[in-house]
Parts: structure tokens; sequence; C-alpha cells
């Protein structure tokens, strides 16, 4: 799926695997899709052995808010946003008949098909912890200074503060529960920054508490 490119002096050229992601580029004609009991259609891809939505779900069921909720001024791609839903209504999986909210497994495999590496399942997957470094801006929407060539179309949609009643880190990152619980009846959460600071254009996976936040959703097929 990606590599270098050396052309050669015929015209041809040869891609030599493992070396970045450079030459990383879905085929846009090749989007699926799949429709919410709300009537919403939503572009799939893809990636490995599994399909994925590349866009974030705003299906009116369980416990969610919207941007419509949020009292200050981020209102911009409220259509790529997407709602943020509970921990409870994502273990109650709010994705379409057939589809699942994705697992850490999911994303593990997302992560080992996109970049041929492997995803740390509790922290920072960098050279810090252990892990080869990943160029994490292909993943982010043009839009937000990402390159998008993984086509996986993220947005910074920070997440819902339940006791706040607002939407916050929606500057720099975006999250995504899983449906599987942790620690101290906490819950794996898949945390993405875009800029900020020394964790720009990272990836973290924590256990964090359940009660505090709503987020975003992607799902998969079954």
């Amino acid at each position: 799926q990606y590599g270098d490119t050396l052309f050669l002096p015929n015209g041809n050229y040869l891609i030599i695997p493992n070396l970045s992601q450079s030459n990383l580029n879905y085929i846009f004609n090749d989007y699926g899709e799949v429709t919410d009991v709300d009537g919403n259609v939503y572009k799939t891809l893809v990636y490995g052995e599994n399909e994925w939505m590349v866009q974030n779900l705003k299906t009116q069921i369980g416990d969610f808010n919207t941007v419509a909720d949020h009292p200050g001024g981020f209102q911009s791609y409220a259509d790529s946003v997407g709602y943020y839903y509970s921990l409870s209504s994502v273990i109650d999986n709010v994705c379409p008949s057939a589809w699942h909210v994705a697992t850490l497994s999911d994303w593990q495999d997302l992560h080992y098909e996109i970049y041929g590496t492997t995803m740390n399942p509790g922290g920072y997957t960098n050279s810090s912890s252990g892990y080869a470094d990943n160029n994490y801006q292909i993943l982010w929407s043009n839009y937000q200074e990402g390159t998008n060539q993984s086509a996986f179309n993220l947005f910074r949609t920070g997440y819902w503060s339940n006791g706040g009643a607002y939407i916050t880190s929606e500057p720099e990152s975006t999250h995504f529960w899983c449906p599987s619980m942790c620690s101290n009846n906490g819950a794996d959460l898949i945390k993405l920054q875009a800029v900020n600071g020394s964790t720009s254009w990272s990836l973290d996976v924590g256990c964090n508490w359940t009660s505090d936040q709503k987020t975003q959703v992607r799902c998969v097929k079954d």
C-alpha cells in the first residue's frame, strides 16, 4: 500500500515498500455506502479485510448531543462532525444493521493496514513508547491541515463534556469510544491529535472514565 517510487529511464517505475507512506492513496471511486435508520448515507472504504465508514455517525439513536447543542461558535463543517454519543449508546451499538462500533481490535487492524506497524493499545504510538513513528497527518481531512492520503477524513471534533454541556478540545483533537471496558469501570478511548505542540499528529489509546464525555463514532461492517 505504501513505499517510495523509483522512476526508471524508460518511463516505468517500481514501488519500494516500507520506506514511507507517500504513495498511500486509496482509490476514491471505490467508495461504498451504507444508510442508517434515519436515511443518512455514509461513504465507506475497505481497509484490508474491514469495511469502514469514512464519515462520523449522525444517527438519532440513544444518548447523544449535536453541534447545535453547543453554546459557542463551533458550527463549521457541522455535517462532517456527526453526533457525540455516550459510552452506553456505543455499547448498545448505534450503528446501522450489520455494522458495529469500531472496536480496539478494529483500530489495530486499520493501523496495521495503513502503516504496516503495530498500534499501542495503551498509550501513544510513537518511538518514545517503544513503537514506530507514523505519519498520522494522512488520516486528517484536507480542511483540517491533513493530507487525507488514507481517505479516512478525520475532523477536529473534540468531545462533548457532560459536566460543562459543551464541545471541548475541538481545536486540536478527535475522540472515539470503543465498546470495551477496562480498569476502574473505564473504557478504551481512541484519541487522535491534530496540531497541539509536542503531541501534534499523534494517536493515543487510554482507559478513560466514562461519565464525563460523549465522543464520535465510526462504524465497521460485521
